[in-house]
């Protein structure tokens, strides 16, 4: 008797023994890493891969330099993956391409508006208007005292006080401040002044246009008469000299005429005489020291010009 014995099995199938090759390319500034290890191109473009081991491309851009993308057997920006090869061997030709960043744009060519303009109105400020006194050397010697309206003229008389001169509402207002600052008077009624000129008597002469119509005592708010020297010489020009014994007077009206300086004693109302000066004319001045001004015509440089006799009369 037989026994029939089953053939063996056929043998199993040989393992997958396909590899994957991968070649790649780089054109520009980067660099194309693998994981797992084996591609670093820039230096090594080739590698193979074991049979069944997928690759992972990774592109990057150096300094200067900006991934355009892949071509050949992976395309677009991201990173590239490769299949694992089976049975078979498989070969893949990737490319990266990597490009110079554009530099960036000029500037704007320089607005010569910059800055010229505001970028918005601020609310305004209230201007608030105040009286102080300062030396010869710019430090204040008096308070500072707000005043409740503008001035347009000042005259100092020869103790200092200060009276203030304002055009509101359609008339001419004076003020007195001491030389403290501190408020004397209130406002009252002035002839319309161009000049506030101190006298040695005490107070303030006012001159109205071309004459002389008043004076207005010391830290007081009312208007005098001239005193008699001066009242026969209102159309002239003046100025204290001797250390207040005396007047100059000049100008039109001056019994002196053009180009002369009468000296004049207040008390007795005696013409001294007549000092004739050299082109002096109503446009001349006295200093306070005493100094006489004359003032030229014009150079040709277009400068001005003045004759001084310094301290002539003091």
């Amino acid at each position: 008797m037989f026994t029939l014995v089953p053939p063996p099995p056929p043998p199993p199938p040989p393992p997958p023994s396909g590899k994957l090759i991968v070649q790649v390319r780089v054109t520009g500034e980067g660099d194309v890493r693998s994981d797992p290890a084996g591609i670093d191109c820039g230096q090594t473009c080739d590698a193979t891969f074991a049979t069944g081991v997928s690759a992972r491309l990774v592109a990057t851009a150096r300094a200067g330099s900006t991934f355009d993308g892949w071509s050949g057997d992976c395309s677009g920006t991201d990173d590239c993956v490769l299949p694992g090869a089976g049975d078979a061997s498989h070969m893949v030709h990737v490319s990266a391409k990597f490009v110079a960043v554009p530099p960036p744009p000029p500037p704007p060519p320089p607005d010569e508006c910059a800055g010229l303009m505001p970028s918005s109105l601020p609310a305004p400020v209230t201007a608030v208007l105040t009286y102080q006194r300062f030396d010869a050397g710019g430090r204040p010697v008096s308070n500072e005292v707000r005043l409740d309206r503008t001035t347009r003229m000042a005259g100092v008389d020869l103790d200092g006080n200060a009276l203030l001169a304002s055009f509101a509402a359609g008339k001419w207002q004076g003020r007195w401040l001491a030389r403290d600052a501190t408020p004397l008077t209130w406002w009252f009624d002035l002839p319309a002044p161009s000049a506030l000129d101190p006298l040695v008597e005490g107070g303030l002469a006012v001159r109205s246009d071309s004459n002389y119509v008043g004076v207005v005592p010391d830290g007081e708010a009312r208007q005098t008469g001239l005193p008699d020297w001066l009242d026969s010489r209102a159309s002239t020009k003046f100025a204290s000299i001797r250390q207040g014994k005396a007047y100059a007077s000049w100008a039109s009206g001056s019994t002196c005429g053009p180009g002369s300086i009468e000296i004049v004693v207040p008390s007795t109302r005696k013409s001294c005489g007549c000092l004739s000066v050299p082109d002096f004319s109503p446009s001349g001045s006295i200093g306070v020291d005493g100094s006489v001004i004359v003032p030229q015509p014009a150079p040709q440089n277009g400068k001005c010009a003045y004759s001084l006799y310094p301290q002539l009369l003091r």
